[in-house]
C-alpha cells in the first residue's frame, strides 16, 4: 500500500513507501510510511546495505538465525584464513577446513616438474583443480600463448604432476575480520534521525536544524560528530540487557539505540521545542523478525539517573 505526503528525505509531497526504520534484514519490525521510493532505495545503497553486511551484524544474524529477505545469512566465520604456521585454509559454511590447494614446481632434467599438494575431501576433484592450478601457472610463465598452444602445454605439464593428500587435524584457524563504524554510526545516525521525523512530525523535518544537519550528513555519509556519541550508562545497560533484541528511548533531545549491543546515542533536536519529556520517556524493544514493537514507560527517577 502507498501513500501521499512529504518524504522526509527529499521533502517533497509524493507517493510514499513502506520503510522499515530498523532494516528488516537485521530482524527489524517497527514500519512507517515516511520516505518516497527514490530516497528509500537511495538510503537503503548509501547507508543501510553497507552497515548491515558488517560483520558485527551478520555475525549475531547467524548465531540468532535471524532471516532477512534473502533468509538466514551464510555463516560469517566461513572463507579463507590460515594455519598458524601461516598455510592457507578454506572453512566451509558447515565448520569443515579444508587446506587450499599448494602447486610447487621443480626444474630438472625433464623439465618442469609440478608437484600439488590437495586436501584429502578434495582428491575426488583432483583432476580438475589440477587443471586450473597448472593453468594459471603457464598462463603467468606465457602469457602470450594461443588458447590452443596453452592447452597443450597444460597436458604436456599435468603428465608430470603428482598429487599428495595434504592433511591436518586439531590445529587452530586463524581468520581476521575487519569492521567499518563509520557505516556503522551512519545506520544509527539514520535510525535516529526516523524515529524522531515520526515523533515530531513535518514541522520538525522542515525547521529543525538538527533535523537539517542529520538529514545532511546521512545522505552525504558524513558523519556528525558533535551529534553521536557513546552510551556509558549502567542502569540502561540493565534496561537493554539482552543482546538478542533491539532497543530505543527517545528522551530530552536524545535518542538511544541498541542494536545486537551495539549502542550509540544521537542528538535529534535542540531541545528548545521538539522534546519527549523525562516523565513521557519509553523504553522500545524489538524482538528481531517477531511482532510488533513493545513500549514501555520508564520510572521518572530512573530515567534521571539514564540521561545524567
Amino acid at each position: 500500500m502507498n501513500r501521499v505526503g512529504v518524504c522526509i528525505w527529499c521533502r517533497e509531497e509524493k507517493t510514499l513507501t513502506e520503510e522499515h526504520v530498523i532494516p528488516d534484514n537485521i530482524g527489524g519490525t517497527m514500519t512507517a510510511y515516511c520516505a518516497c521510493r527514490s530516497c528509500n532505495n537511495d538510503v537503503n545503497n548509501l547507508v543501510e546495505q553497507r552497515a548491515t553486511c558488517d560483520v558485527l551484524f551478520t555475525m549475531p544474524r547467524y548465531v540468532y538465525g535471524i532471516k532477512g529477505r534473502r533468509g538466514v545469512p551464510r555463516n560469517p566465520f566461513a572463507g579463507k584464513g590460515r594455519l598458524k604456521s601461516g598455510e592457507p585454509m578454506l572453512l566451509t559454511d558447515d565448520f569443515r577446513p579444508i587446506v587450499l590447494p599448494r602447486i610447487e614446481a621443480e626444474e630438472t632434467d625433464r623439465g618442469t616438474v609440478l608437484k600439488l599438494s590437495l586436501d584429502m575431501s578434495q582428491m575426488d576433484k583432483s583432476k580438475r583443480i589440477a587443471y586450473r592450478e597448472v593453468k594459471k601457472i603457464l598462463l603467468n610463465k606465457y602469457p602470450d600463448l594461443t588458447p590452443s598452444d596453452l592447452e597443450v602445454k597444460i597436458e604436456e605439464a599435468l603428465q608430470t604432476t603428482t598429487m599428495v593428500e595434504n592433511t591436518r587435524s586439531g590445529e587452530s584457524i586463524i581468520r581476521k575480520f575487519q569492521s567499518n563504524m563509520h557505516n556503522i554510526m551512519l545506520l544509527f545516525l539514520k535510525i535516529a534521525y526516523e524515529i524522531a521525523s515520526l515523533e515530531y512530525g513535518a514541522e520538525y523535518v522542515e525547521s529543525s536544524v538538527i533535523a537539517c544537519r542529520l538529514r545532511e550528513g546521512i545522505l552525504s555519509r558524513s558523519i556528525p560528530d558533535d551529534l553521536i556519541g557513546d552510551i556509558d550508562s549502567e542502569p540502561l545497560e540493565k534496561l537493554m540487557s539482552d543482546a538478542e533484541k533491539h532497543y530505543y528511548i527517545l528522551i530530552e533531545d536524545k535518542c538511544l539505540i541498541k542494536l545486537f549491543g551495539l549502542q550509540f546515542v544521537v542528538q535529534v533536536t535542540d531541545g528548545s521545542k521538539f522534546r519527549v519529556p523525562v516523565q513521557c520517556a519509553e523504553l522500545v524493544t524489538i524482538t528481531p523478525s517477531k511482532g510488533k514493537p513493545v513500549k514501555t514507560n520508564l520510572v521518572h527517577n530512573f530515567v534521571d539517573e539514564v540521561i545524567k
